[in-house]
């Protein structure tokens, strides 16, 4: 992996991606979470004939319950890493939120140990109750992870996050596949997650320590902490609420899915979530690290609006066509790449299309709302979209039919994404007028590869045809528009 990174950096050395230019930062990323994603998406259909529905069900309600719980272990203070001018400061800062990591994921612990029953048949889930002691491992690993994420961001250390990514990405795939015949297969699933967590910030954690200012320790005192925990907090006072609310309502489908439903169809769901979102990382979660390290100095610098409408360009660009072509043969490509029993999966997928566009064009910029220190904003669309996406899922699940339920939540919960990215680019000083032309644009240059395949569609009923007409289209937009998004 080193050598890889290596030579894909003097590779690129030149032209636009000389040292410092947010490409390079980009491709250093990408070529991480690229392959992370191989990973998983070589896993998945073996993952797929090992395991049950049920089985993904329950991992997807274990992840569910961690990662909302994981918004509270740095209480946001992680947000706050990338903004002091001195190294030494935003590692006390980085420091102190692995504590308060520590800290969050044992009083967690504590409250698990005495009500694993009642919290188990609250989320509808009988079978979690005997893995809610590793909830706690997980909210530590996953919060250590964050908090040294940005730390590495912070020093330009983007090789650091591509390396723990992939480790990540095996120990928990690695493990998921080796358990895959042991008896209660959930033990696999869930084991493997928590093992690829542990990893991944153990990566992280240690190499950024290898960057420790010479005197950051000198500056780790309590004194240092009060100064800097009142003058962040803002961070714990709405971006704790809005990163909250964002998560709940992320995952409020796995919770109402259980609660009105049953496991399989949580499964159907979960494996259409990562499905659809994990693909789109390979893009998004790359630009959405070297964005928020660059914003900063840009609103310093004066031309944040250029920033941001070039980030957004190029978020527009690597979701808006996949996404719709995606939509187009979603069942097909499912049941080509999991099996018949999947199918269900796929129509999920072709419903989550919607919302997965908003949210990926509009929450790798939502970093300027702390860059701009206008977290209390945040904090109100967050709750709007709590408060929207839950509204929805209770409509639907009283509707008896989960399809309409993923529809009406899709729905729901695009409008508020999109009303997020419109305020975004405003603060941001973007002309709205502009952002709509670059999606007017994106879906004229889209009509070849969305014209093919509807006629393929329509001239066969073939899901192997299909899925190969969808893949070649894809792999040729994908070549012909890479060097669009490396030159903008």
């Amino acid at each position: 992996m080193n050598k890889y990174l290596s030579s894909l950096k003097a590779k690129l050395s030149g032209g636009p991606f000389k040292e410092g230019r947010f490409v390079t930062n980009v491709a250093t990323i990408i070529a991480g979470t690229l392959f992370s994603q191989i990973i998983a998406l070589l896993a998945m259909p073996i993952l797929a004939r090992i395991y049950s529905p049920e089985d993904f069900g329950v991992l997807a309600t274990f992840v569910m319950l961690a990662n909302n719980l994981a918004m509270l272990a740095c209480l946001q203070y992680q947000g706050a890493i990338i903004l002091p001018k001195r190294k030494e400061t935003a590692f006390v800062i980085w420091i102190g939120c692995l504590c308060l990591t520590t800290i969050i994921a044992l009083l967690c612990g504590l409250i698990f140990l005495f009500f694993d029953d009642a919290i188990a048949k609250w989320l509808s889930s009988p079978r979690l109750e005997n893995w809610l002691w590793l909830v706690p491992i997980s909210i530590f690993a996953w919060g250590g992870f964050e908090a040294s994420a940005i730390w590495n961001t912070r020093l330009k250390k983007f090789k650091n996050i591509s390396i723990a990514t992939v480790q990540r990405r095996l120990g928990m795939s690695g493990l998921q596949l080796s358990l895959g015949g042991v008896a209660g297969s959930e033990v696999g699933l869930i084991t493997g997650q928590v093992t690829g967590e542990i990893l991944g910030f153990a990566t992280l954690g240690s190499r950024g320590m290898k960057h420790a200012p010479q005197k950051g320790w000198k500056y780790f005192n309590w004194r240092m902490l009060k100064i800097l925990v009142y003058r962040y907090r803002r961070f714990p006072q709405f971006t704790l609420f809005s990163s909250f609310a964002s998560a709940l309502a992320r995952n409020m489908p796995v919770l109402c899915l259980g609660i009105y439903f049953n496991p399989a169809i949580v499964g159907f769901f979960a494996l259409a979530y990562k499905g659809l979102v994990g693909p789109l990382q390979i893009g998004v979660t790359s630009i959405t690290r070297v964005f928020f390290e660059r914003a900063n100095r840009a609103k310093i610098a004066g031309n944040l609006s250029e920033l941001t409408l070039k980030a957004y360009q190029r978020l527009v660009i690597v979701t808006l066509t996949p996404l719709i072509m995606v939509a187009m043969v979603a069942p097909d490509i499912t049941v080509f790449i999991l099996g018949k029993d999947w199918y269900q999966t796929g129509i999920y997928i072709r419903w989550l299309c919607f919302w997965v566009f908003f949210m990926a064009t509009a929450s790798p910029l939502h970093r300027l709302f702390v860059i701009l220190e206008r977290q209390n904003e945040l904090a109100v669309i967050n709750g709007l979209l709590f408060l929207f996406s839950t509204t929805a899922l209770i409509i639907g699940g009283e509707s008896g039919d989960s399809v309409f339920t993923i529809a009406i939540y899709s729905m729901a919960a695009s409008v508020i994404w999109l009303g997020q990215g419109a305020r975004i680019l405003f603060i941001a000083g973007v002309n709205l007028k502009g952002a709509i032309k670059v999606i007017f644009h994106e879906l004229l240059k889209s009509l070849p590869y969305l014209l093919g395949l509807a006629a393929a569609v329509q001239l066969t009923s073939n899901i192997y045809i299909r899925t190969l007409i969808f893949v070649i289209l894809m792999a040729i937009f994908g070549l012909n528009r890479i060097k669009e998004v490396i030159q903008k």
